[in-house]
């Protein structure tokens, strides 16, 4: 018999995936991965299900390792990596992967929305921002990145004039007092 070519593979887990199958679709790539372990597509196919679809951060680290063996300069495994790694809140490995993805230019603005997600978590701001103007930069209807490029640049604006602030610690009493008049002074200037 015949074994399924990766294509007809695909067409048979994302009918599954719309028949809302998922289960089904992951096993069916877990099979198709057997096949064709080198493969990238196929992986960071069930990597999608298992952290998108079926909300099973671990099963998709597991086969994340995997995939980072078999496409290692690819912007789109480390969007991956670094998504998976937001979702389990491991912050060093989810900035290890953003950083490697835009060094590799991701094209991808979900992948760059993705990066300013975990660069905002982590208070880079300045690479959060630049993240998101290049998502928009791509793609101008990128909503998430403009929403979340709005909630920032305000922040980050104020974060900025800080150091223009004058010393508040000689200023009122008590710290309630001092954050008043330090937000006082920013609206002011």
């Amino acid at each position: 018999m015949k074994k399924p070519s990766q294509k007809t593979v695909m067409r048979a887990v994302e009918e599954l995936e719309a028949a809302g199958k998922l289960e089904e679709a992951a096993a069916k790539l877990i099979e198709a991965t057997q096949k064709f372990p080198d493969d990238a597509t196929l992986s960071a196919r069930l990597i999608l299900i298992y952290s998108r679809r079926l909300n099973a951060p671990r099963k998709a680290a597991a086969e994340m390792t995997r995939l980072l063996k078999l496409a290692p300069t690819s912007p789109v495994t480390h969007e991956l990596a670094a998504e998976i790694a937001l979702n389990v809140n491991a912050f060093a490995q989810a900035k290890k992967h953003a950083d490697e993805m835009v060094r590799l230019r991701t094209t991808s603005p979900d992948g760059l929305y993705i990066g300013a997600t975990i660069y905002q978590k982590l208070s880079l701001h300045e690479r959060a921002i630049l993240c998101l103007k290049e998502a928009l930069r791509l793609r101008p209807n990128h909503l998430q990145s403009r929403l979340l490029l709005v909630d920032l640049e305000p922040n980050h604006i104020r974060s900025q004039q800080l150091h223009l602030l004058p010393d508040l610690n000689n200023m009122g009493d008590h710290p309630s007092q001092r954050q008043q008049l330090a937000y006082r002074y920013l609206v002011q200037h």
